[in-house]
């Protein structure tokens, strides 16, 4: 008989002990898709690497019994292995990290948006600082007191002053 068809009778055998209602039952419970497992059953595909591995996380089901019938079909069920509690301590572990991790995260987002608000306070003080001195150009415009030239310089001394007590820094002009 080819390797193939003893496989296919193997797989058969492993579905008929698990007594799931049917192929597509079985296919899911593996993660397999139905399609692609029946091409498997009908020989139009071989078994993967994938559903083998399936097969034996699933329901112990030993790869080498599998694929050359040697060694007692059912090995150690998945949850009796000391490797899986091992990956729990880890996942556990890293969910503690995580939770660190996005402890520290709400941290910096609310040191951000802290410094958000005081540079939107400073930034106001500026814009406030720019319309004055707007208003006090076209106010000295139209009644001659001091020229242009003069107020517009003087507003931007102004805003100097207050981008370097805000920012600490100013234009360098």
């Amino acid at each position: 008989m080819p390797v193939k068809e003893v496989i296919i009778n193997r797989l058969k055998e492993v579905m008929a002990d698990q007594r799931l209602k049917s192929q597509r039952a079985f296919a899911l419970a593996i993660s397999a898709d139905p399609s692609f497992f029946d091409k498997i059953i009908k020989g139009k595909k071989d078994l993967t690497e994938g559903v083998a591995s399936n097969l034996e996380a699933k329901f112990g089901v030993s790869q080498e019994w599998l694929y050359h019938g040697r060694g007692p079909k059912y090995g150690p069920k998945p949850n009796d292995s000391p490797k899986e509690d091992y990956q729990i301590k880890y996942i556990k572990q890293l969910e503690k990290e995580n939770e660190y991790l996005q402890g520290i995260v709400k941290t910096n987002l609310t040191l951000v948006l802290a410094t958000v608000q005081t540079l939107s306070v400073r930034q106001r003080a500026v814009g406030e600082t720019i319309l004055d001195s707007l208003e006090r150009i076209e106010s000295a415009s139209q009644s001659k007191k001091k020229s242009s030239g003069a107020l517009v310089a003087d507003a931007g001394r102004r805003i100097d002053q207050i981008e370097r007590e805000a920012f600490g820094h100013g234009s360098e002009a």
